[in-house]
């Protein structure tokens, strides 16, 4: 996700113990959680990617929205997400 500039950073967070309920039993599993710092641009086909990846039937993918942050972290992340239907060079003609 990072060497396709999908993602600018992935955090893995230590192995965790799950507990949810799946078609009407209460499951348990060991996980890694994924914090992924994209853009709302990237996203879709980041979401697209995690679903291919992932082993679950149904994979845990959820968003949350950045309402503010140091502005020269969220300008790095833009600067190292790159939307996949858009080539490097059209970058430069991006306003957001």
């Amino acid at each position: 996700m990072v060497s396709d500039q999908l993602a600018a950073c992935v955090n893995q967070l230590a192995p965790m113990r799950s507990v949810y309920r799946w078609q009407g039993r209460v499951e348990q599993a060991s996980e890694t959680l994924l914090l992924i710092k994209t853009t709302s641009a990237c996203f879709p086909a980041l979401r697209q990617r995690i679903v291919a990846m992932h082993p679950y039937e149904l994979s845990e993918v959820v968003a949350v929205e950045i309402t503010t942050g140091l502005p020269a972290y969220l300008d790095w992340i833009a600067a190292h997400c790159i939307e996949p239907s858009l080539s490097p060079g059209a970058l430069s003609d991006r306003t957001e």
